[in-house]
């Protein structure tokens, strides 16, 4: 096989990523920029609010975190936690906020973008060849534009995808 020409059948290429994480706010996919995260609870910066007041906490200085719950300052100091002081952290990245030794961190998520459409792929699963990516539905031949999301393998060249007929052209 030619260089810088890989098929999916040979076991090198089409790398699957399942690791998009879920809000436990609204249970949904966490695609945006910035995900809230501590303990193994994430949450979308839209979603971060008070579990008390619901004001939302993605752009104050401090939040807190306890029994999976979240609070803001005043409420937090209501239900009293380990002590009557807090431990403040700036919310700027990557720390949003610290309470009773949990850490609630801010961060920086990177999501790929397809190379057919332009758009970030938030999808659960994500094609990819040396660096190129696609949503599977969008991944299809350069030339004939069939969908080789489901096809047993497909080519690729100069950031092109070929069907295996198209490409033995």
């Amino acid at each position: 096989m030619e260089s810088g020409i890989k098929s999916w059948n040979e076991g090198h290429t089409l790398d699957l990523v399942t690791e998009l994480r879920t809000c436990v706010a609204c249970g949904e996919p966490i695609a945006d920029k910035y995900l809230f995260d501590v303990d193994g609870c994430s949450w979308h910066g839209s979603c971060l609010r008070c579990s008390v007041c619901l004001t939302l906490l993605e752009r104050q200085p401090s939040c807190y975190f306890r029994d999976r719950q979240v609070y803001c300052r005043t409420d937090y100091a209501k239900e009293g936690c380990c002590s009557p002081t807090f431990q403040d952290v700036p919310a700027s990245p990557p720390t949003a906020a610290a309470a009773c030794g949990v850490m609630m961190r801010k961060i920086k998520t990177e999501l790929r973008t397809c190379v057919a459409c332009g758009e970030p792929i938030a999808d659960k699963y994500l094609f990819d060849v040396d660096g190129c990516s696609w949503h599977g539905s969008c991944l299809r031949c350069s030339v004939c534009l069939t969908l080789l999301e489901r096809q047993p393998s497909c080519y690729f060249r100069d950031r092109q995808v070929y069907c295996r007929t198209d490409y033995a052209k």
